[in-house]
């Protein structure tokens, strides 16, 4: 059997109507030949027979399951999704990200017309994390697809306000923004042991990629829903890690140096203070949803 052009996969631990009401939507934007995998990291609330049964009723689609028996980290996760899938590329999905009409569509007509491509950044929109109110309509503000001629021009490539981050390869941070050539991945990953725990460890993975031949792609029409403030806090400061061992991994790497030392020395993003205000009353949101208030 021959592989599928492209794999959905989707890392979950502990939201299983979210993973359910994700999986549904891409299913039915899922065209022949295409997968979903659903990695479950040891979900205590029911998620792998739900997941289970979801598959069940959908014969005629291929979704699969990997269920840990405990919780592995989100970054074992990531890492076991894409090595379990069959896909040419991976969508990295968050369980709890909404892909937008036409989104797979548009990813493999992204990926046919490139062939060349290793990576390919997607925009989105940011939602409050009840979805009833959109904050960011596009988190890059660029309303034009960019095709960087280095991965120092990626990385490093100023974004216009009011975009969330003020360079364009820090958008990879947020998972569901890449898509990633699954064989190139798995040579880039087989260093990525020294970065589980970072709770990012696609950003390591990502980066190597694209240290090497074969070009990244931008494309701006924001093609998921993204609920802000719905994560859980992290053991790790990941905003320390990435302003310290990232940019020391670009470092290494080769990324231009002149540039590296410019973007070490600014702010991560443009958030202002009704950004900040908007984050702590969706954070408070959050925690009452969660605790059923």
């Amino acid at each position: 059997m021959s592989s599928p052009k492209l794999s959905v996969c989707i890392p979950t631990f502990s939201r299983r109507e979210q993973v359910l009401a994700t999986a549904t939507v891409v299913c039915e934007q899922l065209p022949a030949g295409s997968e979903v995998v659903i990695s479950d990291n040891g979900s205590s609330d029911g998620t792998v027979d739900a997941v289970r049964a979801f598959i069940a009723a959908r014969p005629n689609v291929q979704v699969r399951l990997v269920s840990h028996a405990t919780n592995v980290g989100f970054d074992r996760n990531v890492l076991d999704v894409v090595t379990t899938a069959r896909g040419e590329y991976c969508w990295l999905l968050g369980d709890d990200d909404v892909p937008r009409e036409g989104a797979v569509a548009r990813i493999i007509s992204e990926l046919s017309h490139h062939p060349d491509l290793v990576h390919l950044l997607v925009n989105h929109a940011r939602f409050d994390v009840s979805r009833n109110a959109i904050t960011k309509a596009r988190m890059v503000a660029m309303a034009y697809d960019v095709d960087p001629a280095t991965a120092s021009d990626f990385f490093f490539q100023p974004c216009p306000p009011p975009s969330y981050f003020r360079r364009l390869g820090t958008n990879v941070i947020t998972l569901s923004a890449n898509v990633v050539h699954r064989a190139r991945w798995l040579e880039a990953a087989t260093g990525a042991e020294q970065f589980v725990g970072t709770n990012m460890v696609h950003v390591f993975v990502i980066a190597a990629m694209l240290s090497q031949p074969g070009r990244t792609r931008f494309v701006s029409t924001p093609l998921y829903d993204y609920a802000c403030n719905n994560h859980r806090p992290w053991s790790n400061d990941v905003w320390h890690d990435y302003n310290t061992r990232v940019y020391a991994w670009l470092r290494q790497l080769g990324y231009d140096p002149v540039r590296l030392s410019e973007v070490e020395a600014e702010e991560v993003t443009y958030r202002t203070w009704r950004e900040f205000a908007r984050a702590i009353r969706d954070r408070v949101l959050s925690r009452r949803m969660r605790a059923g208030a």
